[in-house]
């Protein structure tokens, strides 16, 4: 079993395949998209030399049968079919519950067929199905000691520990993807920078600009445009893009293992640095399973 869903620009959302007011009868879609594959010629060897590769868009394709009252539950279906609208495909199975991003290119219905059948092709320009649930993950210098079950020794124990350095491990298993970076400043705080331990050379630093209590900073490296904004202590917003170093990198959590790591000017700033990096695994394809 699976359950397929669609949902509009204002989140409302319709189950295509309730089995009272309609039921899918195929779909297509799930697998990865085509790979536009590209090479060169050399006169001087067989074959060709790979160059790279690029996703296609993703086309999904649905069958859908209106039951009970036909025309009724057709024309509630246009609120979300109806050509050239967004609409959001929320796909789960046993495995995984994701979604994808399009609009609808074609609405086709069999008005004089005795069994009425409404078949609809979504384009998504992003061909990729992004789980539902965000992954958050916290960069400071606080560690908690704080654990269940809870017991506390004789002399004593701290809730919390000082780090030396600030950084994080994250396990991608799924593609590659961008991330939304937040710098939240409990204290003033000069240059900050986020950076893959890894590869010293990645970085994201907001060079020589100085933030206050109560600041923050959303760095986005996912989809377009790239974006680094502040917050003010009000909650005003600003494009501090120009702040960036010129040998700014979009950092991205690839494939595997990924381990960031935090700086400032100062050492003892880092613990006036709180960062959240959310993000969402990607996959090309999906499987049928078990809900």
């Amino acid at each position: 079993m699976y359950s397929l869903k669609l949902s509009d620009s204002k989140n409302n959302i319709i189950d295509i395949n309730d089995g009272i007011n309609y039921v899918l009868l195929d779909v297509q879609g799930l697998n990865p998209p085509k790979a536009n594959l590209y090479s060169s010629k050399s006169p001087n060897r067989a074959g060709s030399k790979y160059n790279g590769s690029s996703l296609g868009d993703r086309s999904i394709s649905l069958t859908i049968r209106p039951l009970g009252n036909v025309e009724k539950n057709r024309n509630h279906l246009y609120d979300w079919v109806d050509t050239e609208q967004y609409v959001k495909v929320l796909y789960s199975n046993k495995l995984k519950s994701v979604f994808a991003e399009g609009h609808i290119e074609e609405c086709e219905i069999n008005f004089f067929d005795e069994i009425e059948v409404i078949n609809v092709l979504i384009t998504c320009n992003d061909p990729y199905w992004k789980e539902l649930l965000e992954i958050m993950t916290e960069i400071n210098r606080i560690k908690s000691n704080f654990k269940f079950p809870f017991s506390i020794k004789k002399k004593g124990m701290p809730f919390s520990i000082i780090r030396d350095s600030v950084n994080a491990t994250i396990y991608n298993k799924s593609s590659e993807t961008g991330m939304e970076i937040r710098f939240y400043f409990t204290d003033t705080v000069t240059s900050p920078m986020i950076y893959d331990i890894d590869d010293n050379t990645k970085y994201i630093w907001l060079k020589d600009i100085t933030f206050n209590k109560g600041e923050t900073v959303v760095i986005t490296t996912e989809g377009s445009p790239k974006k680094i904004t502040k917050y003010d202590v009000n909650g005003t917003p600003s494009n501090i893009l120009y702040t960036a170093s010129e040998n700014l990198t979009w950092l991205k959590i690839k494939k595997g293992i990924n381990r960031l790591g935090v700086r400032a000017t100062n050492t003892d700033e880092l613990e006036h640095i709180e960062v959240v990096v959310s993000w969402r695994r990607k996959y090309k394809g999906v499987w049928y399973g078990t809900l």
